[in-house]
């Protein structure tokens, strides 16, 4: 159970710091810097990205982690069990897919759409 939740913890705090640099879209980073502002309001709900982006960017975490934890300092023995709890947690991951991931995506505003365009 340690070893779970310290997984866990890892691909939260992965999460949090990759979302914004390498797990958005170009288009989707002008919501990322509204929400990012929202977070740090005292009386928000969501505190971070973990708590407002769902399975979709989870799934791009997911994709991306072999190469981010081969830039880590850990050791092998380590790579190796976190490698493990991963593949564990993928494949529960991918036979829960209609539970998590939304069936209908929203089509932008064009206000919405002008600005990203710029950015």
């Amino acid at each position: 159970m340690d070893i779970l939740e310290e997984t866990i913890a890892g691909l939260r705090e992965y999460f949090d710091k990759c979302l914004g640099r390498i797990l958005l879209y170009r288009f989707e980073r002008p919501q990322y810097q509204t929400m990012h502002e929202f977070w740090n309001q005292p009386d928000s709900k969501h505190k971070s990205a973990v708590d407002t982006y769902g399975a979709e960017h989870l799934a791009r975490l997911l994709v991306t982690l072999p190469e981010l934890i081969a830039q880590t300092n850990m050791d092998q023995q380590s790579v190796n069990r976190l490698r493990e709890e991963l593949v564990k947690f993928t494949a529960w991951f991918s036979r829960h897919v209609t539970a998590y991931f939304v069936s209908e995506y929203e089509t932008p505003g064009s206000d919405y759409t002008e600005k990203a365009r710029g950015a």
